[in-house]
Order: C-alpha cells, then structure tokens, then sequence
C-alpha cells in the first residue's frame, strides 16, 4: 500500500471515530433533555397537586383558628361555678337561663365545622395519595427504562403526620 493512501485511510478512520463519538454524544443529550422533559412535566403536576394540598391544608386551619371550642370551655366554667345551685343558676340568673340555648347554637356550629373540615381532610387525603401515585409511576417508569432508583421516595402522610395543622389525631378513614 501506498504512504499516501495510508495516511488517508488513518485521516478517514478518525473522521469515523470522531464522527461515531458525536453520534453517541448527540444520542445522550437527546435522552437527556427527554428525561428533563419529563420531569418538568412530573415537577409540573406534583406543584399543582401541593397546591391543591396547601389550600386545604389553610382551610382547615382557618377553620381551627375560628373554632368555637373555646366557647364551650367557658360555658362549662359557669356550670362549675355554680354546681351546688345549678337548678337556680338555670332558672332564675340572666346568664344561666341563656346557656341551654347558647349550648344548642354551639352544638350545631361545632357539629358542622367538624364537618366541613372532614370533607377538607378528605380532600387532603385524595391529594396526598395523587402525589403518592405520581411518584410511584415515576418510580415503575424508572424501574421500566432500567434507571437505578437512587432513593425510595414513599409518601405515608396521615392524618396523624397532620400535626403541624394542629388537628388531633382521630380514627383513620379508609382510603
């Protein structure tokens, strides 16, 4: 063989090579910026589904602050102080004679706040478990494309984990 074609064929080797190296480096930005597409698109659907958490989240807090409950302490303070004569304070005090019915009122605007804030606890949940199935499609999605899960990301929020909302933690519902 010649010198000249020699030197040839090794200038058309590295055309090749470098040529096969742009097309693998052109492959791994292309999966790249796919997987950034997807999960923007993930990143996108989890921030609308905490938004939707955060609203309830402030509902139910509102709702905690303007509770009545405290009403309800002072009414049985005025039974306490007056335990001994309670038929009388009932009967014939000004305030005693109005307690039934403040009582009454009070009863119906609990029942119906504990209400409210059920359905809003409910709502928090069925957003909680939305995230916890985002995260676990993306999860299969990952296990699927052969890509190592780098950490098991398992959401278990309960109405018990809902302490930060200052609700006590009652029997859980369900889901």
């Amino acid at each position: 063989m010649k010198p000249e074609l020699f030197v040839e064929r090794e200038k058309l080797g590295r055309v090749v090579t470098g040529e096969k190296r742009l097309y693998h480096q052109l492959l791994e930005t292309s999966r790249m910026a796919g997987m950034a597409a997807v999960a923007t698109s993930v990143l996108h659907d989890l921030g609308n589904v905490l938004n939707s958490v955060n609203l309830v989240s402030s509902v139910v807090s509102d709702k905690m602050r303007q509770s009545r409950i405290a009403s309800l302490g002072n009414a049985a303070a005025l039974l306490r102080e007056h335990e001994g004569d309670l038929a009388a304070f009932l009967t014939q005090d000004d305030k005693g004679k109005q307690l039934p019915g403040y009582l009454y009122n009070l009863a119906d605007q609990l029942a119906a706040d504990q209400a409210e804030m059920a359905k809003e606890l409910a709502s928090l949940n069925k957003h909680v478990d939305h995230i916890k199935e985002i995260v676990a499609m993306q999860q299969d999605y990952a296990r699927i494309c052969g890509i190592p899960e780098k950490s098991t990301v398992k959401p278990t929020l309960t109405l018990t984990h809902a302490g930060g909302l200052g609700i006590p933690a009652g029997p859980s519902q369900p889901g």
